[in-house]
């Protein structure tokens, strides 16, 4: 029952007593996530990402990529990565609601032929893009947080085969490095620790 009571506890033989006050919370159970999907849109040949809601509010959410847990922690992100996505929310305390089912979504790109690394991965203070061929024409290269904010931003960039990229800066966790141009649209994850 939810309230306020007075403790106690000994250490048995001792003569030793300690009292605390404990406090018992009670949340009601979360409604059954809905996720909603809104389709990226397309600029000529490039379709931008999905960005995936979840419904009803909640205190708190656990984003699933795939099965696996993700460091995402908020009703509405960019999805940067190709998969299956489910969720759990929470109203408070530790009794989370599971969605019923998952979510694709499918990061498209025109060119197949082109493709990148990312090293070293994780990292602390820089990374490389490696890049299997150079890059034709000038693009855009953006570093992304895990709700798609855009945090750096390199613009008409021309690209030979690598592409370096200072991240001593960002806060520890998961980020996403997005490569466009008129044809192009590459994504891929990297953690800075």
């Amino acid at each position: 029952e939810p309230g306020i009571y007075w403790g106690s506890a000994s250490s048995g033989t001792s003569s030793c007593v300690s009292y605390d006050t404990i406090v018992v919370r009670t949340y009601p159970k979360a409604e059954k996530p809905t996720i909603t999907i809104f389709t990226g849109k397309t600029e000529g040949n490039v379709k931008y990402p999905d960005t995936l809601m979840v419904t009803p509010e909640a205190a708190k959410y656990r984003w699933y990529l795939n099965g696996k847990l993700t460091d995402i922690k908020r009703q509405r992100f960019t999805c940067y990565a190709s998969g299956d996505y489910t969720v759990e929310i929470s109203n408070g305390g530790e009794c989370w609601s599971a969605s019923a089912d998952a979510v694709k979504s499918i990061i498209e790109t025109n060119r197949t032929d082109i493709a990148f690394d990312i090293t070293p991965n994780p990292a602390k203070f820089a990374i490389t893009l490696k890049f299997n061929k150079a890059i034709e024409k000038p693009c855009n290269i953006l570093v992304l947080d895990a709700t798609g904010k855009t945090l750096l931003e390199f613009i008409n960039v021309t690209i030979e085969k690598t592409f370096d990229i200072d991240v001593s800066n960002l806060a520890n966790g998961t980020y996403f490095v997005r490569v466009a141009s008129d044809n192009l649209l590459l994504n891929k994850q990297f953690i800075k620790e």
